[in-house]
C-alpha cells in the first residue's frame, strides 16, 4: 500500500511538472511571437 501511494503521489507530480512545463512553453512562445510580431512593426 505504501508503494502504490508513493507511486500515486509521484505520478501526480509528474502530471503538475508536465503540465507546467507546457503553460511556460505556451507563455514564452506566445511573448517570443509578441516581441518578433512588434519588432516587426516598429522596424520592418
Amino acid at each position: 500500500s505504501a508503494v502504490l501511494d508513493f507511486n500515486l503521489s509521484v505520478a501526480s507530480v509528474c502530471r503538475v511538472v508536465v503540465s507546467w512545463c507546457f503553460c511556460l512553453a505556451f507563455v514564452v512562445g506566445v511573448i517570443h511571437f509578441g516581441i518578433s510580431f512588434v519588432a516587426g512593426i516598429v522596424s520592418p
